[in-house]
């Protein structure tokens, strides 16, 4: 039962207290039917103020669902692939095998094409995100630092490298090969914005490492 309606209940069963204990008690016999008139009349005013004042000053509608909290970004995966070899070193005229673009999945360009303006070892890939050397693997640029090593105890997956890759104590531009073995795991932030992590399946010579990675997209 609401408001309004308790307070005309209680007007109404006062009024009709009020009348017994004149008409039965004699010490309430010298009320006069005026005083009586005004007691019901301040007690029905009471009752309907709690009508009238939510309709005058308006109130909220206990139906209204609450304002829910805005959901984040989550992620879906774009590419992934389970074997993809990543070296030998290579230079031109070779073949290019030196480089990813996780962004595409494809071989990508190195730095010295935005340099010179000049592909001599075209691929279908964009601005590659991991390159291999003789001695170490880095980034387009070493001051990308968009590289992390997750270590043996973290879970792998987009939640870790989305924590690993903002921590700036973390981010390198550069990782030494013998850093690497099989099942090591690296978060990489590629040029595009995206998340993408690759897993060791091998190391062989070459230097050559067998990969697999997954490269996520956020919405």
């Amino acid at each position: 039962m609401g408001a309004a309606a308790i307070g005309v209940v209680a007007g109404v069963l006062l009024n009709v207290y009020a009348t017994l204990l004149i008409e039965r008690v004699p010490a309430f016999g010298r009320l006069r039917k005026t005083h009586f008139v005004i007691f019901s009349v301040v007690l029905f005013a009471l009752a309907l103020s709690q009508t009238l004042l939510p309709l005058v000053l308006g109130s909220p509608d206990p139906a209204s669902p609450r304002p829910q909290a805005t959901l984040g970004a989550h992620p879906t995966v774009l590419l992934s692939k389970d074997a993809f070899n990543l070296g030998p070193p290579s230079a031109y005229p070779r073949e290019e095998t030196d480089k990813i673009d996780l962004d595409t999945g494809e071989r990508g360009y190195g730095k010295i094409v935005e340099e010179t303006g000049m592909d001599l070892q075209p691929d279908r890939g964009r601005r590659t995100d991991v390159i291999i050397e003789e001695t170490e693997i880095h980034a387009f640029s070493e001051s990308s630092r968009s590289l992390v090593v997750l270590d043996r105890a973290e879970q792998a997956g987009y939640n870790a490298c989305a924590a690993a890759l903002v921590d700036d104590a973390r981010r390198v531009g550069r990782i030494a090969l013998r850093d690497f073995v099989t099942g090591s795991r690296l978060c990489v932030k590629t040029d595009e914005e995206r998340i993408a992590l690759v897993s060791v399946l091998g190391v062989s010579e070459g230097p050559v490492l067998t990969i697999s990675y997954v490269t996520w997209e956020t919405h």
